[in-house]
């Protein structure tokens, strides 16, 4: 409680009952988002609804975004999770077939060249937020595409108006329109294009998961990725 009605007085009253060799409130030091979890951290050992058997009690993680930051998830378990708020039926069960016949192998990169053209083209970006992560990421994967649009690339952005793409593969087409999409925010792709197996086939529909997932994670999902099918 104060006793001063005079402004002045205030400040002088306030600091006079104020805790000694203390700053006032709202002038201290504040940190925030700084610690970085590690695998260790991670360790689902560590977790109370692990139990004895080696087994998780529940059906969905609760640390995920953490395991992800960390780098210490699964492919499948990581693509599964991205999508988990889509409520398409389609692509769900599209996804779940995804996931069960590529487990052993999933479609990380189209071949050696995809590999190659992404970490060059990451290398030269200035820009490394996750738009552009993910549009480069579908536009390497094709190299007559690359051969296309790379001349209207900087390190900063992608310039798709100025884009003339002429005759190019349906692969290629839906490479470049995924890519503007979540470059841009357009929506020339939806999910249930995504889903249909006469626009998008096996493959592609592997690398556009893997894109979207960039586009929500950055370079923590890049890091999964080449752990999973690492670049030499």
């Amino acid at each position: 409680m104060l006793f001063s009605t005079n402004p002045q007085d205030i400040a002088i009253e306030r600091m006079m009952i104020g805790v000694p060799n203390f700053p006032p409130r709202g002038h201290g030091i504040h940190v925030f988002n700084k610690f970085k979890y590690t695998a260790k951290d991670c360790d689902c050992r560590l977790c109370p609804h692990y139990d004895r058997k080696k087994k998780c009690k529940l059906t969905k993680c609760e640390c995920v975004e953490e395991r992800t930051q960390a780098h210490a998830i699964g492919y499948s378990e990581f693509i599964r999770h991205t999508f988990s708020l889509v409520t398409s039926k389609a692509f769900q069960k599209r996804l779940t077939e995804y996931i069960n016949e590529s487990e052993d192998a999933p479609m990380l990169y189209r071949g050696k060249a995809h590999r190659e053209m992404f970490r060059s083209a990451i290398e030269r970006c200035l820009n490394s937020d996750n738009a552009m992560l993910s549009a480069l990421y579908l536009l390497t994967a094709d190299k007559f595409l690359w051969s296309k649009v790379r001349r209207s690339i900087d390190s900063k952005k992608i310039n798709f108006s100025a884009i003339h793409l002429g005759n190019v593969s349906p692969d290629a087409y839906t490479l470049f329109m995924t890519a503007r999409d979540l470059y841009e925010g357009t929506k020339h792709i939806t999910i249930s294009d995504i889903a249909d197996r006469e626009i998008v086939s096996h493959k592609m529909f592997g690398i556009i998961c893997n894109a979207m997932a960039i586009r929500r994670y950055g370079m923590n999902a890049v890091s999964i990725i080449n752990e999973v099918n690492p670049i030499s």
